[in-house]
């Protein structure tokens, strides 16, 4: 018998608390008499993007064997896109990814039905989106950020940026104890501490390479906050 894992989806926003359950039980019985069971690979997050964790290893298990199948629920979870269909398509016209709503076990896949659903669902998608801002943009006319009144979302900010203000802080004092360490005499120029950072792999705060004048700025916004190396 064929050797078949099933791939389940479940969005972050859906309702259905037994939506995966109800999805594995009838992808149970789909594969009756037809396929082997042998693995199970489940995503919580949106369809809209093809770059899923469990999706990506459920790829690569079909990949590692020509005669393995892998089992989807709907066309939908597994991409709401035609763009994103390309790089499944000949899983798909191959018999080795097969869509449950769409098709029998041992029926072809219909690819012109397939690509019209998938249309549909990136046109579904998109006005849901339009809808979500509409939405957002009218409670913020009332005064109300997605059931948050404004005092309560400016608190949420502070807090924010307070948390994002320590963490910058003790980003800056280890960069003052590298540079400390690096340059204990006070002798070098920035370039060449630059040049020491980059080759021991210490990257910036937005994981770039250190430059002369960013590391400049950070050592006087430091000073300025009354930073010291410990």
């Amino acid at each position: 018998m064929i050797k078949a894992a099933l791939y389940t989806g479940k969005s972050t926003t859906d309702k259905q608390k037994n939506s995966l359950e109800v999805q594995v039980s009838n992808m149970r019985q789909y594969c009756e008499g037809h396929f082997e069971i042998v693995h199970q690979f489940e995503d919580m997050m949106t369809g809209r993007v093809m770059d899923r964790p469990a999706l990506n290893e459920a790829l690569v298990w079909l990949k590692e064997d020509s005669e393995r199948v892998l089992i989807v629920y709907k066309v939908d979870r597994l991409s709401r896109t035609i763009d994103d269909f390309k790089s499944i398509r000949r899983f798909i016209e191959t018999g080795r990814i097969k869509f449950m709503d769409m098709h029998a076990p041992t029926a072809k896949a219909d690819l012109l039905t397939i690509q019209i659903k998938l249309t549909l669902a990136e046109h579904e998608s998109k006005m849901i989106g339009q809808r979500i801002s509409n939405t957002i943009k009218h409670l913020q006319s009332q005064g109300v950020v997605w059931g948050q009144s404004k005092s309560r979302m400016s608190q949420i900010r502070e807090m924010g940026n307070l948390k994002r203000s320590t963490r910058s802080d003790m980003y800056a004092v280890e960069v003052l104890k590298r540079v400390a360490r690096i340059n204990p005499n006070g002798d070098m120029t920035l370039k060449t501490i630059c040049e020491n950072l980059n080759f021991f792999k210490f990257p910036t705060p937005r994981g770039g390479e250190w430059k002369p004048s960013y590391l400049c700025q950070m050592i006087k916004r430091a000073e300025k906050r009354g930073l010291r190396a410990a």
